[in-house]
């Protein structure tokens, strides 16, 4: 197979996502423009700014910067499909208005394409605050790229939550292009939804670099839209669940789905099949500790058999049966029924024990009080 670098030289993409990031978007660029290796452009992308952000691109003389806009305020994936629409090179790479790449990133790429083909590039990060001081240390990562094979990725990122970074991940045009457009409703987790997207076809080669070439711009008032916003963050992880968890469902590789839940497998006994991937994801899912993810696998199970050509389908499999479908809502709530009912008996009868002797005290108490009255 040739090479991604055997008969050309690679052009990479920055996508550059703005939205209002007018005292950094300058320094960001210089951080592109310094780059070692030069077959670039940088695709600035502006989600509607209503400061002056597009007033200081402009103002940067360099022809390798090309500025398009969304024609409404679109949010985060929205402008990436706008900055994707509009690139021209054959790798593109996801970098925030207001991060910096450090020297060396894009060489590094380029001499790893010219051995081997590779969908997507993931590298490591160290963070920096408003004034661009190193806040955790220089050659510090803010997060570990995880040292597993695919399948083992998948599971986490199944069960529990992402493991891949978003900050200056660069893909081959021609795999992005084949998950386009990107789901405009996804807030958290629209990264993480890509990073399925790439990990759940064998076809697409990764590599974690070991050098920090990104530093990521992290703020205290709540702007950064992963961070935990007085709350908010929690409330958009559930928001966003269903959406994220679909994604799985598109998988139709049975051999893959085996590798990644060999154990759960090996304890339900419920095997994938290409007619029950919904109903077999929906039963890994209740298995989750995540319980956002345990209600996604009750609903995807309840639309699986909520005809009668899934239910027979289901039964066929797998012996599913009505009493089973009841079992799944104590799965959901993590709470074992007779467990819990037992418990409930006994905190009754604690109670009642307490409002009875707190109506001996009560009683006890008043005849003092009468008595003292008496006495007096």
């Amino acid at each position: 197979m040739t090479k991604a670098g055997e008969d050309k030289q690679i052009k990479f993409s920055i996508l550059l996502i703005t939205h209002n990031q007018e005292k950094y978007v300058e320094e960001t660029i210089s951080s592109i423009l310094a780059q070692t290796y030069k077959n670039f452009e940088i695709v600035v992308s502006d989600d509607c700014s209503s400061d002056k952000t597009l007033e200081v691109v402009r103002k940067i003389n360099s022809d390798k910067i090309k500025i398009v806009q969304t024609p409404y305020n679109m949010g985060i994936n929205g402008n990436l499909n706008t900055a994707i629409q509009n690139s021209s090179g054959d790798y593109v790479m996801f970098l925030g208005g207001d991060d910096k790449l450090r020297a060396g990133y894009l060489e590094k790429m380029n001499e790893i394409l010219g051995k081997e083909d590779v969908a997507v590039f993931y590298s490591k990060a160290t963070v920096i605050n408003p004034k661009s001081e190193y806040t955790i240390g220089k050659d510090k990562s803010f997060y570990d790229l995880p040292n597993a094979p695919r399948e083992k990725i998948l599971h986490k990122m199944f069960m529990e939550t992402n493991m891949l970074p978003s900050p200056g991940m660069t893909i081959k045009k021609d795999v992005i292009s084949k998950i386009l457009p990107l789901n405009n409703s996804l807030i958290v987790y629209q990264d993480f939804n890509i990073n399925i997207e790439l990990l759940a076809d064998r076809n697409n080669k990764y590599v974690f670099l070991d050098d920090i070439y990104v530093e990521y711009r992290k703020f205290d008032d709540g702007r950064n839209i992963s961070n935990n916003n007085g709350g908010m963050t929690i409330v958009r992880n559930m928001l966003d669940t269903d959406c994220l968890m679909d994604t799985f469902l598109k998988i139709r590789d049975l051999s893959l789905l085996r590798e990644v839940f060999p154990e759960e497998i090996a304890k339900t006994g419920i095997e994938p099949y290409e007619d029950t991937i919904p109903f077999f994801l929906g039963q890994m899912a209740l298995l989750s500790p995540n319980k956002n993810r345990r209600v996604w696998g009750y609903k995807t199970v309840a639309k699986f058999i909520s005809t009668d050509e899934g239910y027979g389908i289901a039964n066929e499999r797998y012996g599913f049966i009505f009493k089973d479908f009841l079992g799944l809502a104590q799965k959901v709530s993590g709470i074992d029924s007779a467990d819990f009912y037992g418990k409930y008996l006994r905190y009754k009868k604690l109670f009642n024990m307490t409002i009875g002797v707190s109506g001996i005290v009560i009683a006890l108490l008043i005849g003092f009080i009468v008595c003292i009255s008496f006495l007096h």
